[in-house]
């Protein structure tokens, strides 16, 4: 459903506003302006596009149908020192003398325009200070956590994020503390845009990619990790191949920006839902189904018990992933949450070795329950053996084999029994499958 005046689009912009943003970058003109200068004229482009799609006709008011709250970190340079400024680092950049919500609806952004731009002018002086990235992300997280709570907002809310991805307030080398941020904003429904600004080409140009390539530097990686999965049917997807962008599969919405023009070209795609020309996608011929289990747990994978049992209905368009799978050299824990976004049912062999572990219950469960809600990802668990699945809301609230409580391994002992159960999962699996084409 697109964006209405009680339901407006929430889009949030997290900008790096550190010393290393006055570099410069080119414009079609040939001139070079710094990063900064360029997502300024960037932003003022937005303002006007969504001005123009939040209006029935030319003649028309603006409709409040987009609400918008940026941070700028990076604060505490130099010059702030030098006028005796003191403040934060990361900062509310609509936060203004004449506004009293900083959560600025277009229409009130695009009346007064000239104000907010006088007013993120003034604020430069105070900028190109060093890089604290993770506060920016924790501020942006806690900001979407309250308004999603406190007002009603059009589903798919949308956080813009421009830096060149070298933090100075990161704990761990692999930036893990930031991603980790960046995949809560996503579990609370928003779509990530990661924009990368460098002087130097690290990607094709208007192309998205699935994954870090060896050569990039680690901000780009960082940048690329923070970023959503493009779903190839979304308002995003549409928007960009309007503008003759390509992208690989599983595509993350991470673009590396070199120029203002394109620069302001990719910001623009936050708009995408206000002018969503969906069509449904044609379902995939094959049913993809992602094998979440402690690796305790590994002998149902082998020959005759419950993995292999399933194996034949591979034969009927079934595509079976699990760690396995994961080749030498790739990032394991990237592959395993690309792989969670691809899936259509997620077959979770539940046991207390599973419920202990904190990478099957804090991270891969997580994700399921944020895809369920956000496309309907099915997810279909088998109780193994007995252990404690009352304690966990998720496995309450949904359907499981064996069911009334029983488990494989204490009811279903001999080979019969086994197999009847193990017939029993896969006639649900192609039921499962085929409600979920046919919905």
């Amino acid at each position: 459903m697109k964006p209405t005046a009680d339901k407006p689009l929430l889009v949030g912009i997290l900008v790096d506003v550190s010393g290393s943003m006055m570099s410069a970058i080119e414009n079609k003109s040939g001139n070079t302006i710094s990063r900064l200068e360029s997502f300024r004229d960037a932003l003022e482009d937005l303002v006007k596009k969504a001005s123009i799609l939040s209006r029935a006709n030319s003649s028309e008011r603006i409709a409040p149908l987009i609400n918008i709250f940026s941070y700028g970190f990076g604060f505490g340079g130099i010059l702030s020192a030098f006028f005796g400024s003191k403040g934060p680092k990361v900062r509310d950049l609509l936060d203004t003398p004449f506004t009293s919500n900083t959560t600025v609806a277009i229409d009130q952004l695009a009346n007064n325009w000239r104000d907010y731009k006088n007013h993120l002018e003034k604020l430069a002086r105070e900028m190109l200070g060093d890089t604290p990235m993770k506060e920016g992300f924790q501020a942006v997280f806690s900001r979407f956590e309250f308004e999603l709570r406190n007002k009603s907002y059009a589903e798919g809310p949308v956080l813009f994020v421009l830096s060149d991805g070298d933090p100075t307030d990161s704990a761990y080398h692999d930036r893990s503390d930031i991603i980790s941020i960046a995949e809560k904003i996503k579990r609370l429904g928003v779509t990530i845009i990661s924009c990368y600004v460098t002087d130097h080409n690290i990607t094709e140009s208007r192309k998205l990619y699935s994954n870090h390539r060896s050569d990039w530097p680690s901000g780009a990686n960082l940048m690329l990790k923070c970023a959503s999965t493009i779903s190839p049917g979304s308002p995003f997807a549409n928007y960009l191949r309007e503008y003759g962008w390509n992208f690989e599969p599983n595509a993350r919405l991470f673009n590396q920006v070199n120029q203002s023009e394109l620069l302001s070209e990719f910001m623009q795609m936050v708009l995408s839902p206000l002018n969503d020309k969906t069509t449904p996608v044609k379902a995939s011929s094959k049913t993809k189904v992602f094998i979440s289990y402690s690796h305790q747990d590994s002998s149902y994978f082998n020959k005759g018990s419950l993995i292999d049992y399933l194996s034949g209905l591979e034969r009927e368009g079934f595509e079976f992933w699990y760690d396995k799978k994961i080749l030498a050299g790739d990032d394991w824990d990237d592959e395993i949450k690309q792989q969670i976004e691809k899936a259509d049912i997620v077959l979770t062999l539940v046991s207390q070795y599973f419920l202990n572990s904190k990478y099957c219950s804090n991270t891969e469960v997580q994700l399921f329950l944020q895809n369920q809600r956000s496309r309907g990802l099915i997810i279909f668990p088998v109780i193994l053996s007995p252990c404690d699945w009352k304690s966990h809301d998720w496995l309450t609230r949904t359907q499981f084999e064996p069911r009334e409580g029983m488990s494989i391994e204490v009811d279903f002992i001999n080979k019969g029994q086994r197999e009847q159960l193990y017939l029993t999962i896969l006639q649900q699996l192609r039921k499962l499958a085929h409600r979920n084409n046919f919905d």
